[in-house]
């Protein structure tokens, strides 16, 4: 019987995960995210394919790496949906309300705040009109998926559940406060330490953005100051974007502080598995300095943000 149920779960999560790469590519047709043009040539693009010495791909090539973006694509489309597929499955929420929460978090943090980050630093990489229609390609695999995630792991028909609101009530506006300062604080640390030594230090990188380092990560604070200091508000936001986009996962999980944790944590940084994809707005070494900074990073604030905001009621309310 144990091995039955594990071979249908088996088969819900590869089913979701197909399911998710036609999402995707469907979103790309929609938003028009697949008719990219050739990007323009930046400081640290290779040679174009018509430079002497470098042979243009051929038919065969071509296919081995639509093959190979296929397969990423696919790992990285199971990885999410193994990860929703245990936060839904202990969701203390069901139906319309679980799907609903679903499509908050997946289009908020698989979205929405990577997007920022492009309006903010790529610009110029990135082709006039490409950001909304990626706002547009990930609205529309959210829309898909969180209905479809619900309906494949059997959990659609309403339950009674628990008032989730009680948790609100369990905080003062002062607790609220203190931790949302707390948030901006781990934030600012993770975000630009991080970005600064496992990413900035990368002088191919540099050259991609068109930076320098001033030699430490004090001086670098104190350029980013001097040149941008609105840099840290945005990020300030972001922190607190991050915890709106999570809480309502974090209210509906079950299980102890360090299992929920752990869940925003994965779901913080499975997002970054998407640099894997080939890109053509941006290096390889580039995109793998940034997957190295962001899954870091990402998971240690994902652990941070679930510990802070998890629900501690009363005895009398526990669940």
């Amino acid at each position: 019987m144990q091995s039955k149920k594990l071979f249908t779960m088996i088969f819900k999560v590869l089913i979701l995960a197909l399911s998710l790469v036609f999402y995707f590519t469907v979103s790309m047709m929609l938003s028009g995210v697949g008719e990219q043009p050739t990007p323009a040539p930046t400081t640290s693009s290779a040679q174009s394919s018509d430079s002497p010495g470098i042979p243009t791909p051929n038919k065969t090539q071509q296919g081995e790496e639509a093959g190979k973006i296929l397969l990423i694509l696919f790992f990285f489309c199971l990885m999410l949906s193994i990860l929703w597929t245990v936060i839904i499955l202990r969701a203390e929420w069901s139906g319309w309300k679980l799907v609903a929460v679903v499509f908050w978090a997946y289009f908020g943090i698989g979205t929405v705040l990577p997007q920022i980050e492009s309006i903010v630093y790529l610009p110029r990489q990135l082709p006039q009109g490409m950001i909304p229609k990626l706002f547009v390609s990930g609205f529309v695999v959210a829309l898909l998926f969180a209905p479809t995630a619900v309906l494949i792991l059997g959990r659609m028909k309403s339950e009674i559940t628990p008032v989730i609101p009680r948790f609100k009530q369990s905080m003062s506006v002062p607790e609220w406060i203190w931790k949302a300062a707390v948030i901006i604080v781990v934030y600012w640390f993770l975000y630009y330490a991080f970005g600064y030594y496992l990413a900035w230090k990368n002088p191919v990188l540099r050259n991609y953005y068109g930076g320098n380092d001033p030699g430490n990560f004090l001086a670098q604070m104190v350029s980013i100051w001097e040149s941008t200091p609105w840099m840290f508000l945005l990020q300030a936001c972001r922190s607190l974007m991050w915890v709106v986009f999570a809480l309502p996962v974090i209210w509906i999980l079950r299980g102890k502080s360090w299992q929920v944790s752990l869940g925003i944590a994965c779901l913080f940084a499975v997002w970054s598995l998407m640099l894997l994809l080939p890109n053509p707005f941006m290096p390889r070494e580039v995109a793998n300095a940034h997957l190295v900074e962001t899954i870091t990073s990402n998971f240690i604030f994902g652990w941070v943000v679930g510990w802070l905001f998890y629900p501690r009621f009363p005895k009398s309310h526990a669940r």
